[in-house]
C-alpha cells in the first residue's frame, strides 16, 4: 500500500475538512508518516472523521490536532491552519487556562473540568 493510499483510506471523505487533512504533510509533523501511526490513533481518527458531532483529537506530546467537519465550526477562522497544528499554537489565547488542565490529564490520567469558563 502506498503512503497516498494509506492517507486516503484513513482520512476518507468527500468534504473539505477530510480533503484538507489528506493534504497535511504528516511525515514532517510530530506524528510522522501515517503508516507509522499506532492503531489507537488510527481507530480514533476513523471514529472522529465519521462522526456528525464536533470531535477533535490531540495526539502525542505535541498535541497535534485532527478534527472532523462538525468541529470546523468551533474553530472559526482558525480553520484551515488548525489541521495538523499543535494545540498550544492553535489555542494560544486560552492556553494559559487550557494548557495546565491538559498537562494534568496527561500526567495523572484523570479527567478535569471547569465551571463558568
Amino acid at each position: 500500500m502506498t503512503v497516498e493510499t494509506a492517507i486516503a483510506e484513513l482520512l476518507a471523505g468527500d468534504d473539505d475538512v477530510a480533503a484538507l487533512h489528506r493534504e497535511v504533510d504528516w511525515a514532517s509533523s510530530p506524528l510522522g508518516p501515517v503508516h507509522t501511526w499506532p492503531e489507537e490513533l488510527v481507530a480514533g481518527i476513523r471514529t472522529v472523521m465519521a462522526a456528525r458531532i464536533p470531535m477533535l483529537i490531540w495526539w502525542g506530546p505535541e498535541l497535534v490536532q485532527i478534527y472532523n467537519t462538525a468541529y470546523q465550526q468551533l474553530l472559526g477562522d482558525k480553520h484551515p491552519a488548525a489541521a495538523g497544528q499543535r494545540a498550544a499554537e492553535c489555542w494560544a489565547e486560552v492556553w494559559q487556562d487550557v494548557g495546565p488542565m491538559t498537562e494534568a490529564v496527561m500526567r495523572d490520567g484523570k479527567p478535569v473540568g471547569a465551571d463558568h469558563q
